[in-house]
């Protein structure tokens, strides 16, 4: 799941209470995606990335809803030609999570996530075909997740993950692909689709209600279906925290 559900920080051993707080966080994003398709070969490149988040937390659970986006402009691996992918991606997700263990500072957590998340791609050929080829894919899925925590340094350090399994996708290219619907909805399990999202995120202790937030979130698909996709991505971002309501975070 996104970099941005929020950890809880190093309480005292008095009982947690409800709070809730938002994040937003900017920085950098490289990829490397084949879509053979497209190309046969794969691509790599870099870019930006930001990510902004809502998260309530319970005595016991968590509820976080996350926005991600990140753009990236990619080229063939060992620069074989002059070609160029322009990669815009974003998504939406909400993810329910319930603790489960707690044991040498050490918290785990588990539930499930769903998510709204897609990708554009514009694919420029070189001279002497000086033409573009674009598609979009865009995902609806839902699958468990799980979430490790633990104080670090005055802080709090999470390790999250999700796994997309089943749900709907619908994958569409331009006019360059002559005969195919623009809409083409299909459902996907696990045969057709393979996906995993995380994030490592640490927290200083924050100064009143407002803090920092260090996050590396990756991303990895490999869509097996008669348009078949492989994508990674990573991004390095960096950004600020809010708590909000009558209880902020005790230390």
């Amino acid at each position: 799941m996104s970099n941005a559900i929020a950890q809880r920080d190093t309480l005292s051993s008095s009982p947690r209470v409800p709070r809730d707080r938002v994040s937003i966080v900017a920085g950098f994003a490289d990829g490397q995606r084949r879509d053979v398709v497209v190309s046969p070969l794969t691509y790599l490149g870099n870019g930006y990335a930001a990510s902004a988040a809502y998260d309530h937390f319970g005595t016991r659970s968590a509820v976080a809803v996350v926005a991600t986006w990140d753009a990236q402009r990619l080229r063939p691996q060992g620069n074989v030609n002059e070609a160029t992918e322009l990669v815009m991606q974003g998504g939406l997700r909400a993810a329910a999570l319930r603790s489960l263990a707690n044991s040498g500072g050490w918290t785990l957590s588990a539930g499930a996530s769903a998510g709204l998340w897609g990708v554009g791609t514009e694919h420029r050929y070189p001279a002497p075909y000086e033409s573009r080829a674009g598609f979009f894919a865009v995902f609806a899925t839902v699958g468990p997740a799980v979430e490790l925590r633990r104080p670090f340094l005055g802080g709090a350090a999470r390790l999250e993950l999700d796994a997309p399994a089943f749900g709907f996708s619908d994958r569409s290219y331009s006019e360059t692909k002559s005969g195919q619907p623009l809409w083409s909805v299909d459902r996907v399990g696990l045969r057709e689709m393979r996906a995993l999202n995380g994030a490592l995120t640490y927290a200083p202790a924050p100064l009143g209600r407002v803090g920092l937030l260090f996050s590396y979130r990756f991303s990895i698909l490999d869509y097996r279906d008669a348009q078949p996709l492989r994508t990674a991505s990573q991004s390095f971002s960096i950004g600020l925290t809010r708590y909000l309501g009558s209880s902020p975070p005790r230390r």
